[in-house]
């Protein structure tokens, strides 16, 4: 019976190693290779946007009004020459993107005393930017669908599902408001809501604490793209 009861004593103790083991291969992966994830996802999207979206074709729709058909080509070559360069600038725009959003979500999480490390932040904003790659996802399909012939720039100002395109007409031409609106959609509701989740998860920040911070970020980002996008517009024209 005792050396039973050894035998049993051993067994356990190899499965619990056993378990042990297994459970430090198949823990999360970590922040680096998330990013490394992320970074592959936004080159496949950029991709398929460059040889199935922006053909030579739409940016004739887009350039033909304001250049004559010698300048649209050498845009087009310029752009062609350039493309590769912008697959090798991805994981660094990416890396600014996503530290520019954890800084910001720390700045308002300082202003009610609350500190969370830089690193979980930048963590939680890349599981919340998968939310952004589907919408880019499903913008891309959207886009692919309409074809070459029917893009143009307010085209691409689009977002399908947005609150734009159920209360608005679409312009005829680039609209800096019609495309912020176009950028509240479902996916940035998911967006918003991964956020809240994560901020949540850290076990500093309550939830009602969570959607002001999340909420107070995506207001300060919109604001952002809606300069921007006015800035161009106004450049444009």
């Amino acid at each position: 019976m005792i050396k039973i009861a050894a035998m049993e004593k051993s067994l356990n103790g190899t499965v619990s190693q056993l378990s042990g083991s297994t459970g430090d291969t198949t823990r999360r992966l970590r922040t680096w290779q998330l990013f490394g994830l992320l970074v592959v996802a936004s080159a496949v999207l950029a991709w398929a946007e460059n040889e199935f979206v922006m053909t030579p074709e739409v940016y004739r729709n887009i350039l033909g009004s304001q250049l004559e058909a010698e300048r649209v080509d050498a845009q087009i070559d310029m752009m062609s020459r350039f493309r590769g360069w912008g697959y090798l600038t991805i994981p660094v725009m990416l890396w600014l993107r996503l530290a520019f959003v954890a800084l910001l979500v720390q700045m308002f999480c300082l202003l009610g005393t609350i500190e969370i490390r830089f690193g979980r932040l930048f963590r939680i904003a890349a599981i919340a930017f998968v939310a952004d790659l589907a919408g880019s996802a499903n913008r891309l399909v959207w886009l692919v669908r309409q074809g070459p012939s029917a893009i143009d720039a307010a085209t691409l100002g689009v977002m399908p599902g947005s609150i734009a395109g159920f209360f608005l007409e679409r312009p005829q031409g680039a609209s800096g408001f019609y495309t912020v609106l176009s950028q509240v959609n479902m996916f940035e509701l998911g967006w918003v809501g991964l956020m809240v989740l994560g901020l949540t998860g850290t076990r500093r920040v309550g939830t009602a604490g969570a959607v002001l911070v999340t909420g107070g970020v995506w207001a300060l980002v919109t604001f952002l793209q809606f300069a921007v996008a006015m800035f161009m517009q106004h450049v444009g024209a």
